[in-house]
C-alpha cells in the first residue's frame, strides 16, 4: 500500500493530481480516514490504461479520411 506522496513520486505527478485521480475513480484507492491509500498494483493498472489510451489516440491522428468521388 502506498501513500499519495509515494504514488505521486512513482507516477511523476503531484500529490494533488493523485488525490484527484483517486477521488474520480481513475486510480484505484481506498480511503483511510481522510487520506487515500493506493495498492501497488493500482499503479501498474493506471499506467497500462494510460498507455492504451495514448496508443489509441496516436492511431487516430493523421489517419486519412475515406473520400468518395461522385
Amino acid at each position: 500500500m502506498l501513500t499519495t506522496a509515494a504514488a505521486a513520486a512513482a507516477l511523476g505527478l503531484s500529490r494533488s493530481q493523485v488525490n484527484r485521480l483517486c477521488h474520480q475513480g481513475e486510480l484505484r484507492a481506498v480511503r483511510h480516514g481522510r487520506a487515500w491509500v493506493i495498492p501497488e498494483g493500482a499503479l501498474a493498472e493506471y499506467r497500462a490504461r494510460c498507455i492504451r489510451l495514448a496508443e489509441t489516440r496516436r492511431g487516430m491522428v493523421g489517419r486519412p479520411r475515406k473520400v468518395t468521388v461522385d
